[in-house]
């Protein structure tokens, strides 16, 4: 069947004032390279992408880890032409869905303490139509232990569901 789904990824970031601070390394899972290697290649195709079609002057800020992660959420319950589509977009050539999700996952538990003098905050969720049946529970299950991802149905057709998308992330 076919289920609308809406994933959002928001990170934000503030940098406290000047003082020295600790940077912790990350310990990546195994294939952690592979998925940070195309996790960059992901973020330099967006950048040029936004550069090749934002008009002259046009002064645009885009998170590429934001945008990854919502579509690595998402490919977790993708099949077919569209997981091979959405594999390819996201340069995962090579890389398994386990290894993914792992290193998503410490991706998230290790960003946020990496640098002592950053305030890191992501918060992750899908949302769907509840006019469609729930996710299937294996996918829910990734997001939630991979990605710190809420799954929550909503009514799209309703005015509030931007006010309850809003106020979740604004949480």
């Amino acid at each position: 069947g076919l289920i609308l789904c809406f994933a959002l990824t928001f990170a934000s970031c503030h940098k406290t004032v000047p003082n020295p601070g600790v940077d912790t390394p990350l310990d990546l899972p195994a294939g952690g390279s592979a998925v940070t290697d195309a996790a960059n290649q992901f973020a330099i195709n967006s950048f040029q992408q936004v550069m090749q079609t934002e008009p002259s002057g046009t002064n645009s800020l885009i998170s590429p880890l934001s945008i990854y992660l919502a579509l690595d959420m998402t490919y977790n319950g993708a099949a077919g032409s569209t997981a091979d589509s959405m594999a390819a977009t996201l340069q995962l050539s090579g890389i398994s869905l386990g290894q993914l999700n792992a290193v998503s996952h410490a991706l998230l538990q290790q960003l946020p303490k990496e640098d002592s003098k950053v305030q890191l905050s992501i918060a992750n969720s899908i949302w769907y139509a509840t006019k469609f049946p729930a996710p299937a529970s294996s996918f829910q299950d990734s997001l939630t232990n991979s990605y710190q991802g809420a799954v929550q149905p909503l009514d799209f057709s309703n005015p509030g569901s931007l006010n309850t998308i809003n106020s979740s992330v604004s949480q």
